[in-house]
């Protein structure tokens, strides 16, 4: 994980294994840009609406890098998108890039 020993490591688990999660893959050309688009802003005080964060966000804030509860995460690259597509779905998705 990218983000193991960082200070915020053990609340990011416990928030995102604190209830239902729904993954999905999303391809298609400029899929990462465009799912990215539709999920808005990462930091909820830049997040605009008609976004889903925009739209859906709880109001958590608190920083730095305390408290933000990311209500959809999307990768953010191909790299990335290839290695949660492999950590979600253990090679039940089959694609090419």
């Amino acid at each position: 994980s990218p983000h193991l020993g960082k200070k915020f490591y053990d609340g990011l688990i416990d928030f995102i294994t604190s209830g239902p999660v729904v993954c999905s893959v999303v391809e298609g050309r400029d899929a990462i840009a465009k799912v990215r688009d539709i999920m808005g802003a990462t930091d909820p005080r830049e997040v605009a609406a008609g976004t889903v964060r925009g739209d859906l966000k709880e109001e958590n804030v608190t920083t730095p890098l305390g408290t933000i509860k990311n209500l959809v995460h999307g990768s953010d690259s191909l790299e990335s998108a290839r290695r949660e597509i492999a950590i979600f779905f253990k090679g039940e998705i089959g694609y090419e890039s």
